[in-house]
């Protein structure tokens, strides 16, 4: 059994193929490609599958935002396609989710601060704080500083793809761009299908998720 997923929140274009059965990943695409995943997009999901030698995926995850809003509609609408087309399931994670468990797969930092441009002088914000629930949330430069200085006392590290005025290190997470981690794809996966079994993950239960109302991209 074949996975696809793939995700457009950002300038980026990330396609991938795991494998369910052994659990490995068999194909990987990503690229900074500002503007160009409502044409591209699909080119690459083609590609992947014959590079792969898969007819067709048997699941779709994909990154269901927030981030562009204009990238996750191209997502959600081509999975919600594809899905209709292939008669097979779709499900959406959340993004900074699936980013911050890449970091927190590869590396070993004790706080992490994640912060996608929201536009509009705001951002999209998680963090893995072990004494709160993670969340994502849309904060103000003001505001997050805040979280900052609550814990001064420990290591950050601050991950963005935006320049932030604020008085820390900032990692580009352009530099190194996530891709969905098989932590966080099969435990994910397990818990969709572990649900039950009358409640069909189809393309009508995939939605977007912008956090805002509307906004500008």
């Amino acid at each position: 059994m074949n996975i696809l997923y793939f995700d457009t929140s950002t300038d980026w274009i990330v396609v991938q193929i795991w494998n369910l059965s052994n659990k490995k990943i068999i194909y990987s695409f990503k690229q900074s490609s500002p503007k160009e995943a409502s044409f591209r997009l699909t080119k690459e999901i083609k590609k992947a599958l014959d590079v792969s030698e898969v007819s067709k995926p048997d699941f779709i995850v994909v990154s269901k935002g927030p981030g562009s809003f204009t990238g996750i509609r191209i997502s959600v609408s081509t999975a919600r396609n594809l899905a209709q087309l292939w008669k097979i399931p779709c499900f959406g994670l959340d993004t900074l989710e699936v980013y911050l468990d890449y970091y927190l797969t590869k590396n070993i930092y004790q706080t992490i601060f994640l912060i996608i441009d929201g536009k509009m002088k705001k951002f999209f914000f998680r963090m893995n704080d072990l004494a709160h629930q993670a969340k994502t949330e849309d904060l103000t430069i003001q505001e997050i500083q805040q979280k900052i200085e609550s814990l001064a006392n420990k290591e950050l590290n601050i991950i963005s793809n935006s320049i932030l005025d604020i008085q820390h290190k900032t990692i580009d997470l352009n530099e190194d761009y996530p891709d969905i981690q098989g932590s966080i794809l099969f435990k994910k996966l397990d818990f969709f299908l572990d649900k039950d079994k009358s409640k069909e993950y189809n393309y009508t239960n995939l939605l977007p998720n912008y956090m805002r109302g509307t906004y500008v991209d």
